[in-house]
């Protein structure tokens, strides 16, 4: 995928996880990394945030949307990964799939479920 094509892709991507309570990162990250987007969660040992990045892939017409959230010294999303084509016509379907991977995920998580279950560190 070329670079004007993958900056648009990218741009479409962060915008659908805007709309799913994702927070823009800061320009800096975005222009310089594969880093897309930031969404916090509660858990049972305070706010933990998941980041979620863009990744090209070599010379392919392709993008992987993977995410990064560490509980237990694991990244716990490390598994999911959403394939993305900068021809996709259901782009949004794509991404609304990824944030469901990743919720189900965290939700899954040990501090998560304490959080959930009333359980919180304090």
């Amino acid at each position: 995928m070329n670079e004007m094509k993958s900056s648009v892709v990218k741009m479409k991507v962060a915008a659908l996880l805007q709309k799913l309570n994702w927070n823009n990162v800061c320009d800096l990250a975005f222009n310089a990394t594969t880093c897309l987007a930031q969404k916090s969660y509660q858990t049972a040992c305070g706010e933990k945030t998941v980041t979620a990045y863009l990744i090209p892939v070599n010379n392919e017409e392709v993008m992987l949307l993977k995410a990064d959230y560490e509980s237990e010294g694991n990244n716990i999303c490390s598994t999911i990964c959403v394939r993305i084509s900068g021809e996709s016509t259901y782009l949004d379907v794509l991404v609304r799939q990824f944030e469901e991977l990743i919720n189900e995920a965290i939700s899954n998580s040990y501090a998560r479920k304490l959080y959930l279950n009333g359980v919180v560190n304090g």
